[in-house]
C-alpha cells in the first residue's frame, strides 16, 4: 500500500525528523519521522524512508531528538470573557438581585475613566417581579430598580444588557446620553445598537492587544485548539467577529470550538438556528473557528431565570443531535445534575460520536445513581473544569472528547489534524501538562511558534504588521508568560 502511494508522487508539505513520538500504540513507538499533507498527518514512519516523500517544496524539520505529540486542548476556556475582561462585567445566571447590585457597585468604581457601566448576561428574571409603589396621583411613578442602580452606578451611565442580546435597561445618566444621540440623528426609534453606541466607547486597540497577548501565552504552552463558551450578546457577536477577522488575517493561532451558551428555555428552534448561523458564518476559515454544541447553565429551582424542564432539555438534545451538535450542561444543583444525566444518558446511545457532558460539584449517592441512566454521559467538575493541573492524556485525547471532537484527534493518527506539539522532554512525565512550555507549537502542519525563534517582541512585531491593517497604528509589547516552569 505504501509503494502504490508513493508512486503518486504525493509529496509532503512538511516532514518532522529526528523525533520521538508520543503515543501508547506499541507499533508507532519506534517512529521517528511524521509527514504532513494538506494540513494532516500523512505518513508516520522510522528511520530515513522518508525520501520518496522530499519534493523541491517540501519543508523539513529536524526536531533534534525532542517529544512530538497531539497539541494540548482547552474545553473550558474563556476567551471572550479574557478579551473583554476589565471593560465589561458578565452577570452569572444565578445571581440574585442583590448581588447584581452589589457586584455593580464594586465595578463603577473602577470604570471612572471609562466613563460607562455594562453588565452583560444578566439574568432577566431579576426585573420579572413588579414592585408595589405609593404614588401621589398626579405624579409619575418613579422606577425601584432605576433609583436602585443608579445609587450604585458612582454617577456613570449603565447599561444592563439581558441574556438574549437585545433587551436593555437603562440608568437615568445613560437614558440622557442615548436620547441626545437619538435627538442629535432624528431617530424615531431607540435599537440596541443606538444605546450601545451612544454610550459606549469600544477600545479595539485593547481588544487586539488582549487577542494577540492570549494567543502568544497559548502557544508558548503548545496549546492548539479551544472550547470558548461564547453569549449570544451583541458583545459575543462582536468578539466572534473580531476572532473572524484575527484569523482570516493570521492574528491567532490556535483553533476555536465554539458552544452556544443557552441560560433560560428559548424557543429550541430558534437556539439551532443561531447556532447554523455562527457555524455557517465561519464555513471560510478553513476550521479554524467552529461550533460543536450548546452549554446549558441549569437549575431546578423554579425561580432561577436558568430552570429548565426535563421535557424541554431533552427535546432540545434530541433537535440539537439531528444536526450534529452535543451538550454540556452545567448543573448548578443536584436535582439538576440527576436531570441531565437522565437526560443525556437515554440520548446518548443512539448518538456514540457527540459528546454529551454534565459538569457539577454535586454528590450523589449509590441510590440516587441506580436510579439513573450514564450511557455515554462524561461527567465532570464545575470546579476543577476553571482549573488547570492537568495531565498529558487529560489535556489531549480527554480533551479532544469533551470539546466534541473525534477522539483520534487527540493522539497521533494518520489522517488526522496536524495540530501538534513539541516538548523538550516526555510530557506525560509532568503532572501538571499546562505548566510545562512547548519547543513548537504546529496547527494544520505549519509551525506557528518555535522556542528561541519566537518570543514576545518578535510575535509583537508580526501581529502588529497584520493588526495595523484593521486598527491602525498603536504600540504595544507583548510579555513573556511567567507562569510556565520546566519539570
Amino acid at each position: 500500500m505504501l509503494f502504490d502511494f508513493l508512486k503518486k508522487k504525493n509529496y509532503a508539505d512538511a516532514i518532522y525528523t529526528d523525533l520521538h513520538l508520543i503515543t501508547d500504540d506499541k507499533e508507532l513507538e519506534s517512529c521517528t519521522w511524521v509527514s504532513v499533507k494538506d494540513g494532516r498527518i500523512q505518513i508516520i514512519g522510522e528511520g530515513d524512508t522518508y525520501g520518496d516523500l522530499k519534493g523541491k517544496d517540501t519543508q523539513l524539520y529536524d526536531l533534534g531528538g525532542r517529544w512530538l505529540g497531539p497539541g494540548i486542548r482547552e474545553p473550558f476556556a474563556d476567551p471572550a470573557g479574557t478579551v473583554l475582561s476589565g471593560m465589561f462585567l458578565k452577570a452569572s445566571p444565578d445571581w440574585t438581585l442583590d448581588r447584581l447590585l452589589q457586584e455593580l457597585g464594586t465595578f463603577a468604581k473602577t470604570q471612572t475613566q471609562a466613563g460607562f457601566c455594562l453588565v452583560w448576561n444578566v439574568p432577566a428574571a431579576l426585573f420579572a417581579k413588579k414592585q408595589e409603589a405609593s404614588q401621589p396621583e398626579g405624579e409619575e411613578a418613579s422606577d425601584p430598580y432605576n433609583d436602585r442602580i443608579n445609587e450604585v452606578s458612582n454617577g456613570l451611565p449603565v447599561i444592563l444588557m439581558f441574556e438574549d442580546g437585545i433587551s436593555l435597561r437603562l440608568n437615568s445618566a445613560a437614558v440622557e446620553l442615548v436620547t441626545a444621540r437619538a435627538d442629535a440623528i432624528g431617530a424615531t426609534t431607540i435599537s440596541p445598537e443606538l444605546a450601545l453606541d451612544a454610550v459606549i466607547s469600544m477600545d479595539y486597540e485593547a481588544q487586539a492587544k488582549c487577542f494577540m497577548d492570549l494567543s502568544y501565552e497559548k502557544a508558548v504552552r503548545g496549546v492548539t485548539a479551544v472550547t470558548g463558551t461564547a453569549s449570544n450578546s451583541y458583545f459575543d457577536k462582536l468578539y466572534r467577529d473580531l476572532l473572524i477577522n484575527a484569523i482570516s488575517c493570521g492574528m491567532l493561532k490556535q483553533k476555536f470550538y465554539g458552544s452556544y451558551p443557552l441560560h433560560r428555555m428559548f424557543n429550541p428552534q430558534t437556539v439551532l438556528f443561531s447556532l447554523n448561523k455562527a457555524k455557517t458564518d465561519c464555513l471560510e476559515l478553513g476550521g479554524k473557528l467552529d461550533y460543536t454544541s450548546i452549554t446549558v447553565d441549569c437549575s431546578s429551582d423554579k425561580n432561577l431565570s436558568c430552570f429548565f424542564t426535563e421535557e424541554y432539555l431533552k427535546g432540545l438534545a434530541l433537535d440539537a443531535a439531528d444536526r450534529g451538535y452535543g451538550m454540556r450542561i452545567r448543573a448548578l444543583d443536584r436535582e439538576a445534575a440527576m436531570m441531565a444525566i437522565q437526560v443525556l444518558g437515554e440520548i446518548s446511545d443512539s448518538y456514540k460520536k457527540l459528546t454529551w457532558l454534565v459538569l457539577h460539584d454535586e454528590e450523589i449517592s449509590e441510590e440516587q445513581r441506580s436510579r439513573l441512566y450514564l450511557g455515554n454521559v462524561i461527567e465532570g467538575s464545575l470546579s476543577q473544569s476553571q482549573s488547570g493541573g492537568r495531565t498529558f492524556a487529560q489535556a489531549t485525547e480527554e480533551a479532544s472528547a469533551l470539546m466534541g471532537l473525534p477522539l483520534e484527534w487527540g493522539s497521533l493518527t494518520e489522517g488526522t489534524p496536524a495540530d501538534l506539539a513539541v516538548f523538550d522532554f516526555d510530557p506525560r512525565e509532568a503532572s501538571n501538562v499546562d505548566l510545562i512550555p512547548a519547543y513548537m507549537t504546529i496547527l494544520d502542519g505549519e509551525p506557528v511558534y518555535t522556542m528561541g525563534k519566537d518570543n514576545a517582541q518578535t510575535w509583537t512585531t508580526v501581529m502588529k504588521a497584520h493588526l495595523d491593517t484593521i486598527a491602525g497604528d498603536f504600540d504595544f509589547v507583548a510579555e513573556e508568560p511567567e507562569e510556565l516552569v520546566q519539570e
